[in-house]
């Protein structure tokens, strides 16, 4: 498994809009936690998918969801649509479906001005197709 720091460039040269399935480690779920509390890192060695991609904003953001096999929430990831999962995380294990983590009755989602540093230890499982109903979050 390839963690992001391998791709210096990846963050510039990324086209925005382009969906991207993800890793998040214990360590690094921690750091985004401290603030909401929603994503499980009191779980020892929790880990938890997520897709990213970078907003079309003037400068270099990111925006980051994450995912859960929990059925209570309303929106739906198929991760099919990531084919090359399989090939670059082939230890883990994806749901066919998943769903994105709401929080406070709306889609949880951060948005990273710095990604090269946020992003750094993720776990990268390869880019996702048509995924368009994520860019409305």
């Amino acid at each position: 498994m390839k963690k992001l720091r391998i791709f210096l460039s990846f963050f510039l040269l990324n086209p925005p809009l382009r969906k991207h399935l993800a890793i998040v480690p214990n360590p690094v779920l921690k750091k985004f936690d401290e603030a909401f509390y929603c994503l499980g890192s009191h779980i020892k060695n929790k880990a938890r998918p997520c897709i990213f991609w970078k907003t079309t904003h003037k400068g270099n953001f990111y925006k980051i969801v994450f995912l859960t096999s929990s059925r209570f929430s309303p929106l739906e990831v198929d991760l099919s649509l990531c084919t090359e999962k399989t090939k670059r995380c082939p230890k883990l294990q994806f749901y066919p479906k998943s769903f994105l983590i709401f929080y406070y009755h709306k889609p949880f989602s951060i948005t990273l001005k710095d990604p090269a540093e946020q992003l750094a230890n993720l776990i990268y499982c390869g880019p996702c197709e048509n995924l368009d109903e994520l860019d409305e979050i």
